[in-house]
């Protein structure tokens, strides 16, 4: 969400059981990512939820529950959420290059965020072509 200026940061849910809740206040919108969506750590939080299981404290209190459903996950126990973050990942990809296209972000925005790498390397090399 930070390429599109939407500022946000990953809190990892055990490092929030000590002080890590500290850095959301009052009025933040939080999504919370869980598989099962009854991990303590988790559903502390609980305003908007993003996971699997519809029978899960996460699902049933959650003001907005996003279901992203996966069939199989990619470890051989079919347990580890490891294709379920990859999904969770690529459809929050997809919303934050919706923000970008209707909020008008232009290549110039992306410049502010990306100065460096191989998006900035890019964006220079465009802006100079332009000049």
């Amino acid at each position: 969400m930070n390429v599109c200026e939407v500022p946000s940061f990953y809190c990892d849910p055990a490092f929030s059981m000590h002080g890590g809740t500290g850095a959301v206040q009052k009025g933040d919108v939080v999504i919370l990512f869980s598989k099962g969506g009854n991990t303590l750590e988790v559903i502390n939080y609980i305003p908007v939820g993003v996971g699997q299981n519809d029978d899960s404290i996460l699902a049933q209190n959650a003001d907005i529950y996003f279901k992203i459903n996966i069939e199989r996950e990619s470890c051989v126990f079919n347990m580890c959420a490891s294709a379920s973050c990859t999904a969770y990942c690529a459809v929050f990809d997809a919303i934050a290059f919706t923000i970008m296209r209707y909020s008008g972000y232009t290549k110039e925005d992306l410049m502010l965020t990306h100065p460096g790498g191989k998006v900035g390397e890019l964006l220079l090399k465009e802006k100079e072509n332009k000049n």
